[in-house]
């Protein structure tokens, strides 16, 4: 009997126990039901700001890929730009080719009409050979004052529409940065946003590239044709062929002139030159 009393002891004391360790397990149950039942939550909460970041996720790429478009214009018309200044630079080197034949014509008269006046040859003779030389100038080489005219004013409407399409551009970047900055400083993260001003410093960067090889390549000349100040330009090259022959105006105008080296006025026939405009 004290045996089994004793055996009787040791289980009740073992179903105690255990007892105890089922209600402590049961309280974990408890608490981890508890705490499911707060992750739950959290995520419900969490549902609606997720649905909103990825509704402006898709925002954001659908203005980074409108962005994209703009800057694909932009390069294209930058192209087409680069490829208007090369055209412009391509004239202007035939203006100076041409000036530097004129030039050289204006040098080989003064050779003449000086190599004339050293044989002492009469008046008659140095304007007869003047008015000749003039006027196989005027009928071989050179431009009629029409034509010229002409190219004067298409070179103006195109340095024109060239300078309006210039500030366009310029006002179109301005508003594509504005907005860019505006609208990715609400969506964008911190590296969109670096990336897409470095695009936006490299078209910069490139317009601004553009824009001094087209002012070093022109020189002065192209700068106040590009600047529409025509009247300067045919001033400045009338002076410094004027001043490379030692005359006071050109043969081709139909005015008086000097010879070099003796600086004697010899008159020019106008009616042999076609009128200036």
């Amino acid at each position: 009997m004290t045996g089994c009393k004793s055996h009787m002891e040791t289980v009740k004391d073992e179903v105690l126990a255990l007892k105890n360790r089922c209600q402590s397990q049961y309280e974990d149950l408890l608490k981890l039901a508890s705490g499911l039942d707060n992750l739950v939550e959290r995520f419900d909460s969490q549902e609606p700001k997720v649905t909103k970041l990825e509704t402006d996720t898709h925002c954001l790429g659908m203005l980074i890929s409108d962005y994209e478009q703009n800057f694909n214009g932009i390069e294209k018309r930058l192209e087409r730009n680069d490829t208007r200044s090369r055209e412009l630079e391509r004239t202007v080197q035939r203006m100076d080719k041409e000036r530097d034949a004129i030039r050289g014509e204006l040098r080989t008269i003064g050779e003449q009409a000086n190599y004339l006046s050293n044989v002492k040859a009469d008046k008659l003779d140095v304007q007869t050979e003047l008015n000749r030389r003039a006027l196989m100038t005027d009928l071989q080489l050179r431009v009629p004052y029409d034509v010229f005219n002409d190219g004067v004013r298409e070179l103006t409407r195109f340095v024109t529409q060239m300078r309006e399409e210039q500030y366009e551009l310029d006002e179109n970047l301005k508003t594509v940065q504005y907005e860019l900055v505006k609208g990715l400083d609400a969506k964008a993260s911190a590296q969109d946003v670096s990336q897409i001003r470095k695009q936006l410093v490299g078209v910069l960067a490139r317009w601004q590239k553009a824009e001094r090889n087209l002012q070093v390549s022109t020189g002065d000349t192209a700068t106040q044709l590009i600047r529409g100040d025509f009247h300067s330009a045919a001033v400045a090259l009338t002076s410094s062929l004027s001043h490379s022959t030692g005359s006071s105006t050109c043969l081709s105008c139909g005015v008086r002139t000097t010879i070099e080296g003796t600086k004697s006025a010899v008159p020019v026939a106008r009616e042999s030159i076609a009128p200036g405009v």
